[in-house]
């Protein structure tokens, strides 16, 4: 066998570490298909970066889920934490942030309680800029879905007390809180807290109303479209779901204005309830409203229109019930 000489043995090495060498310098100066990107997601740079952002930010998610099937808690929650701080700048990704995401967080803390301390570090990182008038939009929507998942209500009406105690020079801070914890202040009965807002909820649930019905008004053959994919959805089922909805938020408002003694604000909404759903029901959910403010007049007039409308159904004055809708 003839053996090659020395140089003749390295010079094919050479090339090819001259090709890997030119290749990685080409990829380099390539922003668009390899964006550059540190431990921030926030400093992503290149074209393309943001949509490279989110990217990481999903690929964080679904590694916190694998973390957590396998045991591994703390890198778990150091994924999770990673995706929903980075997140934040996207409101694209604030669906699914403010909703799955957090479900994921409280049900790691179930088995790893540093997880709800996270949370509850964050919740109280909002309210402080809530309550200070610094907060964002975004941060609005965190304290609330925060608060919801962890199920501290009580936080939520802390806040909304210290608000109002502030003055009007907080008001607009009150009504963006109020659009988000009403529903909680509401079904913890404190009405005296939710009377200032009264008026401005009542238009906040018909603005809701009037959207809902002009949704439900569309043709029932609606088709959504994605991916390239007709996909066709029950919207029958989903108008009685946004219906269900709307008329369990009218008629906790309609009981907050009468606490209030805004009959008249509350004799709008309940015009407005009645296009979504007429029937025996509804009414009894009325009266029971009525009864539970004692406002015994009003009581007599709603049953002797129930009664008028349906005449086959009872409708008992001196029946106890909750009047809310379940």
């Amino acid at each position: 066998m003839v053996e090659r000489p020395a140089s003749a043995r390295f010079a094919e090495p050479s090339r090819i570490c001259i090709i890997l060498l030119w290749a990685l310098l080409v990829s380099s100066c390539c922003p668009s298909h390899n964006p550059k990107v540190s431990t921030n997601p926030r400093l992503v740079t290149g074209r393309g970066g943001q949509r490279a952002t989110q990217a990481i930010l999903t690929r964080a998610r679904k590694n916190g889920l694998f973390f957590a099937r396998s045991g591994k808690h703390k890198e778990a929650l150091a994924a999770y934490l990673f995706a929903f701080d980075g997140s934040r700048q996207f409101p694209a990704m604030h669906g699914s942030r403010l909703s799955f995401l957090l479900g994921l967080i409280v049900h790691l803390g179930q088995k790893y309680p540093p997880a709800i301390t996270a949370l509850r570090k964050r919740r109280d990182e909002c309210g402080t800029h809530i309550l200070s008038g610094t907060a964002r939009a975004v941060e609005y929507a965190e304290f609330s879905s925060l608060n919801h998942y962890l199920g501290e209500h009580r936080r939520a009406i802390q806040l909304y007390r210290a608000l109002l105690q502030k003055g009007p020079k907080f008001r607009d801070a009150s009504e963006e809180l109020a659009k988000r914890v009403w529903r909680i202040l509401a079904e913890a009965k404190q009405y005296e807290a939710l009377a200032p807002m009264a008026t401005f909820l009542s238009h906040h649930v018909a603005r809701q109303t009037a959207v809902a019905y002009q949704s439900m008004a569309m043709d029932p053959k609606r088709i959504a479209i994605g991916k390239g994919k007709l996909v066709f959805f029950d919207a029958e089922a989903a108008n009685a779901r946004l219906a269900a909805s709307r008329i369990k938020d009218g008629v906790l408002i309609y009981r907050v204005l009468l606490e209030a003694n805004k009959v008249q604000i509350a004799h709008k909404i309940q015009k407005w309830l009645l296009r979504f759903k007429k029937d025996a029901e509804i009414y009894r959910w009325f009266i029971a409203a009525a009864r539970s403010v004692k406002k015994p007049d009003l009581v007599k007039a709603l049953v002797k229109e129930a009664t008028t409308q349906f005449p086959s159904e009872k409708f008992e004055p001196g029946k106890k019930d909750s009047g809310t809708a379940k």
